[in-house]
């Protein structure tokens, strides 16, 4: 390891990202994807030295924002900086046509972090003038995930309108060494679960990118993605949520019965492999703004049994996943990795996964302002905010992927997919296959 107090060990997930980061192969789209992004229209008034007295603020109590990665010995680690390399930036673009300022305001939210270049997290003030200044906060998936997203995003508003904060933020060295100690509990019991849990692999499903030609799909390989939004009618959404409450069975898991179900019908086969992801559950990270991301993988079986029936199944093997996590089963090395290798074979195919975590969305003071879209201006304290959404042409790593989407409106999902993959007629074909299982 390298000297210095300030060198820290990194996850196994964060390594595998920022060694992609680094692969000069790796896709332009690879580096956008794993940006998240947050914009703000807000107040003119709301001053540029109130916003940087935040950001120091921020950047003080979380240590993950100040974390770049440094390579030593072919291994990388985590540097925590005292200080955020660059701090907040500024530009002024009041005396610009609204042209120009949205033309700017898009290509900032839209510009890439590269992991093992660095700062990984930066917040930017666009002055506009009277129409109101944007402000946009970029942090690569390496420090972050969508649930530190929230906490990040309610610190800083909690800053401005001059609220306290909570009490023990985690810091980097404490959430890996935590997950460290997790993983390596019972490391040899949950490695043979999962192999009994996954192996044999079934089938490679003749549809998408191998009846193309194409290679198998990874990651850093990310492209244009085409998207099938809002694949479920209104009424359908409510008799979705209806099933749900009358049987105890997730929506997650009606869903991830139906599209599994779906692909195998297409592909005239009978059981598929299916990614997804497990969303913190754990009460020492919820004030914790890092990345805390576990992969779990799924054999989904087609069955002639009951559509609640086979969720409710789907449900026990969703849960019982927990206890086979944390793991490194799932990164490079592995022992069910390098089966996957040796079958020419990739994770990366299907995926089942909550766009937003949407229970801790619920739960906090400015619920209505997470949830909110486009063009809707919210009053907080002595200022307004209003989201803005920018579009990306790469939505999804996978294959083949759909995001169920819980507002406050209601339930619904897209389907989302490489080009090379699939063509929009397929998507279709898909979305009535499960449209079919889960109504008729």
């Amino acid at each position: 390891m390298p000297m210095g107090a300030r060198y820290l060990p990194i996850t196994a997930y964060q390594a595998d990202m920022v060694e992609t980061s680094a692969d000069p192969q790796t896709s332009d789209a690879y580096h956008l994807y794993f940006t998240l992004q947050l914009a703000f229209r807000i107040s003119s008034g709301l001053s540029p030295r109130l916003l940087k007295t935040a950001f120091n603020k921020l950047v003080a109590r979380h240590d993950s924002l100040r974390v770049r990665f440094v390579e030593h010995n072919q291994s990388w680690f985590a540097e925590t900086l005292d200080e955020h390399p660059i701090g907040f930036q500024v530009n002024d673009l009041s005396g610009e046509s609204s042209d120009v300022r949205k033309r700017s305001v898009a290509a900032l939210a839209q510009t890439p972090i590269r992991a093992h270049e660095g700062p990984c997290f930066q917040m930017d003030l666009i002055r506009c003038g009277e129409e109101g200044d944007v402000l946009i906060l970029r942090a690569h998936h390496a420090i972050m995930d969508g649930y530190g997203l929230i906490v990040l995003t309610e610190d800083l508003i909690k800053l401005l309108i001059r609220l306290p904060l909570q009490d023990g933020a985690m810091s980097h060295e404490d959430f890996v060494t935590r997950i460290e100690k997790l993983t390596r509990t019972n490391e040899t019991e949950k490695q043979a679960f999962w192999m009994n849990r996954l192996l044999p692999l079934p089938q490679e499903l003749r549809i998408g990118r191998v009846t193309r030609g194409f290679p198998p799909f990874w990651p850093k390989m990310m492209d244009k993605t085409i998207c099938l939004n809002d694949i479920f009618l209104a009424e359908e959404s409510r008799a979705l949520e209806k099933i749900s409450c009358s049987s105890g069975t997730s929506l997650y898991a009606l869903i991830y019965v139906a599209f599994s179900e779906a692909i195998c019908a297409i592909a005239e086969q009978s059981d598929v492999m299916i990614c997804s992801w497990l969303g913190r559950h754990d009460a020492w990270t919820q004030r914790f703004v890092g990345c805390d991301n576990r992969m779990v993988q799924h054999i989904y079986r087609c069955s002639k049994r009951p559509l609640v029936e086979k969720a409710e199944n789907a449900n026990r093997e969703i849960i019982d996943a927990i206890s086979g996590q944390p793991s490194d089963i799932f990164l490079p090395g592995s022992p069910f990795m390098d089966v996957l290798k040796a079958e020419d074979r990739t994770l990366w195919r299907f995926q089942i996964h909550n766009t937003l975590p949407s229970a801790r969305m619920k739960s906090s003071l400015f619920s209505k302002l997470l949830w909110s879209g486009v063009n809707e201006k919210l009053s907080i304290g002595p200022f307004f905010i209003e989201k803005l959404n920018f579009a990306r042409d790469c939505e999804s790593r996978f294959e083949l992927s759909v995001f169920i989407l819980q507002t406050p409106s209601g339930v619904n999902a897209r389907l989302v997919a490489d080009d090379r993959a699939f063509s929009l007629a397929e998507l279709e074909q898909l979305q009535a296959k499960m449209r079919d299982i889960l109504f008729n």
